[in-house]
């Protein structure tokens, strides 16, 4: 298998996104066509609008095929979904998810 198409895993600037001193847009795993599956909006109080496409990748028109999140405290976050994991793994054991 060959991974020389497969993008960079990093967060980079949405070059069609907004940039100002309060704001910016980013995307996960930018494709050279523009394509993406992970869209965040970072605010500078810490909020974070975060979209996530299914099916097929942004852009897209129908928005209902795919889900969005406003997080103002990602520490918070990832450590409820840290005990999350944990639950799942302590009840369906150590091969979760399979």
């Amino acid at each position: 298998m060959s991974y020389e198409n497969t993008p960079k895993q990093e967060w980079i600037e949405d070059p069609k996104g907004v940039k100002s001193e309060s704001y910016i847009d980013l995307i996960f795993n930018h494709y050279a066509d523009g394509q993406h599956w992970l869209h965040a909006g970072l605010r500078f109080d810490g909020c974070v609008h975060f979209t996530r496409a299914y099916n097929s990748p942004f852009p897209k028109e129908n928005d209902d095929d795919q889900d969005y999140i406003h997080i103002c405290d990602i520490d918070e976050m990832i450590k409820q979904l840290t005990l999350l994991k944990q639950a799942a793994l302590k009840h369906f054991g150590e091969d979760w998810p399979r």
